[in-house]
């Protein structure tokens, strides 16, 4: 595989400065780069081959830009909003009444 950016991910192993997760993408592609198979890449790097292949792709398509951390998509629920909690408090004030 022919990597055009070969020399900008070497700065990247070599840099102080950068997240764990970008080094680590850094690092298989440097392995796949370097012609090793992908399976032992990600063996070696501890994802799996999906992994290896999404970054891959992602290199190819993005570049460098394609390394940086993306925000995942939030698990937090957004606070409700004050029609929705006043009809809440309404509701549960009313089960309240209901059952004494």
């Amino acid at each position: 595989m022919a990597v055009r950016c070969n020399a900008g991910i070497q700065a990247l192993q070599r840099a102080h400065t950068i997240s764990a997760g970008r080094a680590r993408r850094g690092w298989i592609i440097l392995l796949v780069a370097n012609g090793i198979p992908i399976v032992q890449v990600a063996a070696t790097v501890g994802i799996s081959r999906r992994f290896v292949y999404t970054w891959v792709q992602r290199l190819l398509q993005q570049g460098l830009e394609g390394f940086a951390d993306q925000p995942r998509p939030s698990s937090h629920h957004m606070p409700p909003t004050p029609a929705l909690a006043e009809q809440h408090d309404r509701e549960v004030g009313e089960r309240h009444h209901a059952a004494c």
